[in-house]
């Protein structure tokens, strides 16, 4: 697959490997002390091409500690085929779980089925638009043989797309929501903007589509004054964004046959300091008022374990409690007697490796207010990130060996392996 990466004002190109992994060798990326604001840097617009998946364009902050991100796209084969569409005379039909699309007579180019994807929010393109991002749907045509055509046309009218909102938060007293839809073709290039048919109180919502990539999101706009909210103090949230498997692993040990080779025994001592990175911006000693010892006391107490060190240079360092880990008393990879071993556990061949993992955090700073009709505002002040060491886990690098035994011929790796 293609992959773009686009940082300040150059861009650069790569096509992945077979894992799916691409790199970019020019790309140059500053260490966390390199700013003491995260609003200084800008981030990397990454774009993701392949035939069979659908683009995806994300916006990543990557440092020269942390520099690579992983993205789940989504294929397109699992889109929902309508039957054949006659071009002429169109057609309304229903979506299995997601509505109903309406297609005008004469907007197709030739007769085809629509294929529509539900994209959901761990593949989709939030940082292509402004607002919240509601929903996002991709669009394109195939033949009776599932083969992609050129049927639809090159802007939007003429096919609309009927479908239940999603359970939204209550608009807070004095505002309400203004809704836009934002069309992408193939290459993620704006096509158009629309303003979609809403009734909330239905829960529903209609729009036209085009091929590509259709984007649904709504900001909130002022429709009268209302009295001042009376704010509480501000909450500290801290919420995973990735879990990442560090190069420097403890132990490694061979598995052969299911039975590890050696006893491993791999501990974290009470009191033991791991390092820890935070890029925090601006806000915290100016809007907020923290210094940077409040502000690793609410990061230690939501995680469970102390953090102390700099905000301004981004270096920490975590306290850990004490955690252990070994192989089983048995010496079998899944804790059973060696003896008693079965197909596919006693097929497993290859290497297990016991370490900390490592997990990033985004986080920012919410308050609450209560208004005289009993709405609940907030206010959300996005702060940066904070890496820390997760938990002790195995990374299993095993498959199966036919020359194990009998069953071995036909087994599979299991999917639960022990972490």
């Amino acid at each position: 697959m293609e992959v773009a990466a686009t940082y300040g004002e150059e861009s650069w190109s790569s096509v992945s490997d077979e894992s799916g992994r691409a790199v970019f060798p020019e790309l140059f990326l500053p260490p966390p002390s390199a700013s003491e604001f995260v609003e200084d840097l800008d981030p990397i617009v990454l774009t993701v091409f392949s035939p069979a998946f659908v683009p995806m364009r994300r916006e990543v902050t990557l440092n020269s500690i942390h520099p690579s991100t992983v993205l789940q796209l989504l294929p397109k084969k699992r889109g929902y085929v309508s039957p054949l569409i006659d071009a002429v005379e169109g057609g309304r039909f229903q979506l299995p779980g997601i509505g109903f699309v309406q297609v005008d007579p004469g907007v197709l180019h030739q007769d085809a089925c629509l294929r529509i994807l539900p994209v959901p929010s761990e593949s989709s393109s939030p940082n292509a638009i402004s607002g919240d991002l509601t929903m996002q749907y991709w669009v394109d045509a195939v033949d009776a043989g599932g083969a992609e055509v050129a049927a639809l046309p090159n802007s939007l009218g003429g096919i609309t797309l009927r479908v239940a909102l999603p359970e939204l938060p209550k608009a807070y007293n004095g505002t309400e929501r203004e809704w836009s839809h934002y069309s992408f073709d193939a290459a993620w290039a704006l096509m158009e903007t629309s303003v979609p048919t809403v009734d909330e109180s239905a829960g529903v919502i209609s729009f036209d589509v085009a091929g590509g990539s259709n984007l649904v999101a709504f900001e909130y706009r002022t429709v009268s004054s209302v009295p001042a909210c009376e704010y509480g103090p501000w909450e500290l949230l801290l919420d995973p964004r990735s879990t990442t498997t560090p190069l420097n692993w403890g132990v490694s040990v061979s598995v052969y046959c299911g039975v590890y080779a050696n006893e491993v025994s791999v501990k974290i001592g009470a009191g033991e300091t791991k390092p820890t990175t935070v890029q925090f911006g601006g806000e915290i000693s100016g809007e907020l008022g923290w210094t940077a010892g409040t502000l690793f006391t609410k990061a230690s107490a939501k995680l469970g374990m102390k953090i102390s060190g700099s905000v301004s240079n981004g270096t920490a360092t975590t306290t850990m409690a004490e955690a252990s880990k070994q192989t089983p008393p048995s010496g079998a990879v899944n804790g059973q007697d060696q003896t008693l071993l079965t197909p596919p556990w006693s097929c497993l061949t290859g290497t297990a490796r016991y370490g900390l993992t490592r997990v990033t955090y985004s986080a920012s700073a919410r308050r609450t207010c209560t208004n005289p009709d009993g709405t609940i505002q907030s206010e959300l002040i996005p702060l940066g990130s904070i890496d820390t060491p997760g938990e002790l886990t195995i990374l299993w690098d095993v498959e199966v060996d036919e020359d194990c035994g009998e069953g071995c011929e036909d087994a599979s790796a299991p999917g639960d392996l022990p972490n």
